[in-house]
């Protein structure tokens, strides 16, 4: 089951967010996002033996729902690093047309960062960071992330995601 919100909504809501609880708006989008893509990458992994076409499948379906057009850069298995980038990110364009969420110029794609740390922690089986490196919110023309391993020495300490 799905539910459909329009972007003004959506925008609302985030609002809502920054106008109650401002501290909280980048870790609520992020665990949102890291929530829901445990449970998609989950299923999805069931119906794939390789972990990188289930990661295309994964970016393809996120792209059908209008979150924008993905592009895996790179995929290393080995060191399980991932570089991904964002052509038309849904959250910048809500950010522009809705009004900025924060005070001073950021990274913004929290929700994506959460989805695709997600995603990959199922695929590699062991716990993900995603970072955004560059962002459209920024003047840059697309959005760009990075993932890797969770550093051990973090996990465990209060640090675990």
């Amino acid at each position: 089951r799905s539910i459909l919100l329009t972007k003004e909504i959506y925008a609302s809501l985030l609002n809502s967010i920054k106008v109650h609880a401002p501290h909280t708006l980048k870790h609520v989008l992020y665990d949102t996002g890291y929530r829901s893509g445990l449970q998609n990458a989950t299923e999805a992994r069931e119906y794939f033996g390789n972990i990188e076409e289930c990661l295309r499948y994964l970016l393809n379906v996120m792209e059908n729902n209008g979150m924008g057009k993905l592009e895996l850069l790179s995929f290393d298995p080995s060191s399980a690093r991932v570089k991904l980038r964002c052509y038309d990110s849904y959250e910048v364009d809500i950010a522009d047309q809705f009004g900025g969420l924060y005070r001073a110029p950021q990274v913004i794609c929290d929700l994506l960062r959460g989805t695709f740390a997600a995603y990959l922690t199922v695929l590699f089986e062991q716990e993900m960071i995603c970072e955004e490196l560059l962002c459209k919110s920024m003047g840059e023309k697309y959005c760009e992330f990075v993932a890797m391993p969770y550093p051990k020495d973090l996990l465990g300490k209060g640090g675990a995601l």
